[in-house]
């Protein structure tokens, strides 16, 4: 089993590795994205790491986590970053989970993640979900994931309506730490969305 990815297709989507001459417009996505004002030199090392990770992780046979290109296949523009992204919190708290709420179920683990960040520019019009979609299908059907989820903030309500329209169950992590851990939509690879295994 290859643990590449290649280049994804959607309706209206590529989803495609990052590549150096990308950087002033991703620089540009990620701080509208993220209401930021990185420059393009703060940004710079942060894309070279992203692009030294694709051939890295594939060396080393291990999943392809980063971040990629969304691109509007009709323009040719990036309209966001999406990828998948290791996942590190207390799973077996999340009623998805099982619900624990002994000491050792507030142990961490690893779960894959889903990330996207679309252009203000671009929002409202389904490109989240499309590109998550995308993502999806390859981590199930090609990685043969077993689960994925996505985190945000509680009160980042267009995420959670992503997580949601991609039948993901919606946990809310029942302790205040840590505070990154705060809204989880899990999806388990059999189509259901979260149910306690």
């Amino acid at each position: 089993m290859s643990t590449e990815m290649p280049i994804l297709e959607a309706a209206r989507l590529r989803i495609r590795p990052l590549e150096a001459g990308d950087l002033v417009e991703v620089n540009r996505v990620l701080n509208a994205a993220w209401s930021e004002s990185a420059t393009v030199g703060e940004r710079e090392p942060w894309l070279r790491w992203q692009i030294a990770a694709y051939e890295g992780l594939s060396s080393l046979m291990q999943p392809p986590y980063g971040d990629r290109a969304i691109v509007w296949q009709e323009t040719g523009n990036i309209v966001g970053v999406a990828g998948l992204v290791p996942s590190f919190g207390p799973f077996r708290t999340l009623k998805s989970f099982g619900g624990g709420r002994s000491v050792e179920d507030r142990l961490f683990e690893p779960e894959m993640g889903l990330y996207w960040a679309v252009d203000p520019d671009y929002q409202r019009q389904g490109i989240a979900c499309e590109a998550a979609e995308a993502l999806i299908r390859f981590a199930f059907e090609t990685l043969s994931l077993r689960v994925i989820v996505a985190t945000t903030e509680h009160e980042n309500t267009a995420s959670i309506r992503v997580m949601e329209k991609l039948g993901m169950a919606i946990n809310r992590n029942p302790f205040p730490e840590p505070e990154w851990f705060q809204t989880i939509g899990v999806l388990f690879n059999d189509g259901t969305a979260g149910r306690t295994r």
